[in-house]
């Protein structure tokens, strides 16, 4: 007997919920309705829209699929992760990135019409974006209903992911690209509680108690909006030798944190081995994109050429992401330094405080 639309949906959660249980666990939180489109499904990160009719068409394996499709877009942060890029083109870069996490951590097919390069199939929706046009294809779904997402739902779902880990690794069906996907993408650090004390003491800020900070009320803390004129600070990356690449992915997830925090700023943005290899000022979030995709170094640490570049400049607080393991510049500086480190990492540091990465 055909199944009607709504009787494919029910067997397709079933079988996520069986198969696959980090999907299925994070489907749970997602309500399915019907919508009028010419797009067989969309997501606005609280429900699954889908059109009936054309949902009728789809094999079984294709809506699982369809389903996880939508719950990726999710996962990965597309909506958040957009910035000013052009949003046609963005949606596209999505839709590649999460077909080809699908392929990755499934045996289900792609649905018919969906888009997949083998050529970037380890590649971020950023750097796709940079080597597509939207004229070559189309999205599988509805993007549109993305537009408006509140901070309060990222910081859901966030708590969400960490549960649907923990489900899927107990159970033991946990494809190990997830959790490093999470830790890319999410900082592991409340940086506006973090950066409050420092951005005080600056006085370039005006704290206004008449509207609290909706990112952090998601959080549950009531903090001041911070009415600035520029956020100046520096930040620096270790991008030594004893740098993992899950070490730095974990660090351009904290710095994708500090840029989230404020609206305007000016980041002195410096990467470091034994030398100097990179230092650029930042004051859009795309700008950090393009330098993680230029990085470079691989040699030995020395903290000292990052000091010493930074005597004669007029800032007050220096982010330092590393393991700690380097010569340290002899003098104190005249402004604050932040080390943030791994968990394995050597924290005695001359001065400045040292902020740990759990």
């Amino acid at each position: 007997m055909k199944l009607g639309a709504e009787k494919k949906i029910e067997r397709a959660k079933v079988q996520l919920m069986l198969k696959h249980p980090f999907f299925g666990y994070l489907l749970s939180y997602l309500k399915f309705k019907k919508f009028n489109s010419q797009y067989p499904m969309g997501t606005d990160y609280e429900n699954i829209y889908y059109n009936p009719k054309i949902i009728e068409k789809y094999s079984n394996d294709e809506i699982e699929s369809l389903i996880i499709h939508e719950i990726l877009h999710i996962v990965l942060d597309h909506d958040y992760r957009r910035g000013a890029r052009k949003r046609s083109r963005w949606n596209l870069a999505c839709d590649i990135e999460a077909n080809s996490v699908l392929l990755k951590s499934t045996k289900l097919p792609l649905p018919r019409g969906a888009v997949y390069i083998s050529a970037f199939s380890n590649s971020p929706a950023e750097e796709i974006y940079e080597k597509i046009t939207e004229r070559e294809y189309r999205t599988i779904d509805d993007h549109s209903l993305w537009r408006g997402r509140k901070e309060k739902q990222r910081s859901l779902w966030r708590e969400r992911l960490i549960n649907a880990l923990n489900v899927a690794r107990k159970e033991g069906k946990l494809p190990a690209f997830f959790k490093r996907i999470v830790d890319d993408l999410y900082p592991k650090l409340n940086w506006r509680g973090i950066l409050a004390k420092y951005v005080y003491s600056l006085k370039t800020f005006d704290y206004n108690w008449l509207k609290p900070s909706k990112k952090l009320l998601s959080y549950g803390i009531y903090y001041p909006s911070l009415r600035a004129n520029v956020l100046e600070i520096a930040i620096a990356v270790d991008v030594s030798s004893s740098i993992t690449k899950e070490e730095l992915n974990m660090f351009f997830a904290e710095i994708k944190g500090i840029l989230n925090s404020f609206d305007i700023f000016r980041i002195h943005f410096i990467t470091c081995d034994a030398e100097i290899k990179n230092y650029e000022i930042i004051t859009k979030k795309e700008d950090l994109e393009n330098l993680k995709a230029e990085l470079r170094g691989g040699g030995g640490t020395d903290f000292t050429p990052v000091f010493k570049k930074l005597e004669k400049e007029d800032i007050k607080l220096l982010i330092y992401l590393t393991d700690g393991y380097g010569k340290h510049y002899e003098n104190e500086p005249h402004f604050n330094v932040l080390w943030v480190m791994p968990r394995n990492s050597r924290r005695d540091v001359p001065y400045g405080d040292v902020i740990v990465i759990e």
